[in-house]
Formats: structure tokens, sequence, C-alpha cells
């Protein structure tokens, strides 16, 4: 017999997923130097946004929201796709923004790592 192969990660990892995508986005936007509670030092971001399509960083009180949360499960990766709807009072007045985000995540020795990350703004797809 030989060694059997191993486990695909479970497609119920969807909530873990789903929650450590917004732990990663809040992190990401306070703009917190790559640590453990952080954003990863080894993940590879491309935020396509211009400065007119997303909330001036360092603001209090930002509202964050995935919606049309999607996964795509292959081997020991998961591809979560989602829009994401940012708001906050930037300056008196009440601002929001619509982007599109795609992480790729991978499942190592039993958790699961954020290697990819790509925003795009919802005006840039229209």
């Amino acid at each position: 017999m030989g060694t059997p192969p191993p486990a695909e990660p479970p497609r119920s990892a969807s909530p873990e997923l789903t929650k450590g995508a917004e732990q990663w986005l809040d992190a990401y936007y306070r703009r917190e130097p790559p640590t453990a509670s952080g954003p990863a030092s080894d993940v590879k971001v491309s935020d396509e946004r211009k400065d007119d399509q997303r909330l001036p960083a360092g603001l209090n009180a930002v509202r964050r929201t995935l919606e049309r949360v999607t996964f795509q499960f292959a081997g020991e990766s998961a591809i979560l796709t989602a829009r994401m709807t940012e708001g906050a009072d930037v300056g008196g007045q009440i601002v929001q923004y619509v982007s599109w985000v795609s992480q790729l995540w991978i499942h190592e020795v039993d958790r699961w790592r954020l290697l990819d990350v790509r925003i795009v703004s919802d005006t840039r797809l229209k």
C-alpha cells in the first residue's frame, strides 16, 4: 500500500475563509505592518483602485461588507470572490465605494494561508 493522498480541505471552510478575508481587509485598510495578526508579508496584493475609487486611509468607523461571496475549491486551494462595499463619514459627508475582491487561499497543515489578493473598483468593470 502506498501513502494515502492528502485529504482535501473541507468545503465547510467557507465561513472560516470569509472571516479571514474580512479580518485581512480590515488590517490592510488600517495599514497595519505585516505581523501574525495583520496582513502577512508574503501575500501578493494587487490593489488596482485609484485614489478617487477608495476611502482615504486612517478614517475612523469604516463600514465594510462583503456580498455575493463565492468560493471555488480545487485540491488544497480556494478562491474567494466578493463584492465589497466600504463606507465612512468623510468631512461630514457619507461616502461609499464598491469594489470587487478576489483572494487565493491554500490549505496547509490544517490551516488556511492567504497567498494573493486583487481589488478592482466596480467603476472599472462597467
